[in-house]
């Protein structure tokens, strides 16, 4: 039966390696997440990693607000980072000017004063970096880890494991195309991926109720409220 130690030893295997080319979003890990390549993949890392070990996460969604809302509807959502052990799936909002849960990782160990030990996806390897955005697969232990940003922890269904996922793929060596504008009356395969990212029924249609979840994303991210999903929305979106 997998247990912490196993999902730690995974994600520790993992240490250094970074998206190619640099800036580009391009992650060994989307494929075997089932996620789509060239976009913000700290989800990604998280999910990759547990398949790995044999887990399925109660949420595998690629959007972290997503992924942690599936943990409070299984009853395994800790608000904060009080209690925080290894092996939890930590969700940050960092101190900038995004709000709402922005990143995800793996406590590597209970918080130590002010700081919880982690491992993830798409940051940096020190706070001197982005913390949401690095690029690289690293352990942090120092301030920009602190326990204060730490909106909740989910604590994974260790007791639960299934057949283990084979390992992730070399990293890919194509560019993602970019998605086209999407505004209501859109329909398809970028609809429902944008549905998913938005954390609503993905029907592949967008309709007025989509139409509204964008300007709320917008309005919530400081872009221009129009409905209209671009590149700046697209690229908020992850």
């Amino acid at each position: 039966m997998p247990t912490a130690d196993d999902v730690l030893r995974i994600a520790r295997s993992y240490r250094n390696v970074t998206e190619s080319p640099p800036g580009s979003n391009l992650n060994p890990f989307a494929v075997l997440a089932g996620h789509p390549n060239g976009y913000a993949w700290c989800a990604s890392f998280v999910v990759a990693v547990f398949r790995q070990a044999g887990i399925r996460l109660p949420s595998e969604s690629a959007w972290t607000p997503t992924m942690a809302q599936g943990f409070r509807n299984a009853g395994t959502w800790h608000a904060g980072a009080s209690g925080a052990q290894p092996g939890d799936v930590l969700f940050w909002d960092f101190p900038d000017k995004t709000q709402g849960i922005e990143h995800v990782s793996i406590c590597e160990s209970a918080p130590v004063g002010a700081i919880v030990p982690d491992i993830g996806g798409n940051t940096s390897s020190g706070p001197g970096g982005s913390e949401d955005n690095g690029g690289g697969v690293f352990e942090r232990n120092d301030p920009g880890r602190n326990a204060g940003w730490v909106v909740g922890y989910g604590r994974p269904p260790y007791d639960a494991a299934q057949t283990p996922a084979p390992p992730p793929p070399p990293p890919p060596t194509v560019s993602a195309p970019p998605r086209p504008v999407v505004r209501q009356g859109s329909q398809g395969p970028n609809v429902v991926y944008l549905q998913q990212r938005l954390g609503i029924t993905a029907d592949g249609i967008f309709g007025p109720q989509t139409a509204e979840r964008v300007r709320q994303f917008q309005a919530n991210h400081h872009l221009g409220v129009d409905a209209i999903v671009g590149p700046q929305t697209w690229a908020a979106l992850g």
